[in-house]
């Protein structure tokens, strides 16, 4: 197991300690987005975005995943968002 598995699997465990965790939820969509599990990363979005949807970071790396999905439409507006 390398360490971004790691670093998912403990998010995870966190997540169900307390699934309200809005940290463990940002880092799960982060890891995901940066392995291109992008469908992962957009459920861990919503997560994060249900928590606190002020949350400018999530918009942001949102705006990435969508972007890593080809949805340019879709990014911008997070983008846009997280402004």
């Amino acid at each position: 197991m390398d360490e971004l598995d790691k670093a998912i699997h403990m998010y995870k465990q966190v997540l169900e300690i307390d699934e309200k965790n809005e940290l463990a939820c940002s880092q799960l969509l982060w890891l995901f987005m940066k392995t291109k599990l992008y469908e992962e990363a957009l459920i861990y979005s919503e997560k994060s975005i249900e928590i606190n949807p002020n949350n400018y970071n999530v918009y942001n790396n949102l705006g990435y995943v969508y972007f890593g999905m080809d949805d340019l439409e879709k990014a911008i507006e997070c983008w846009e968002k997280s402004l």
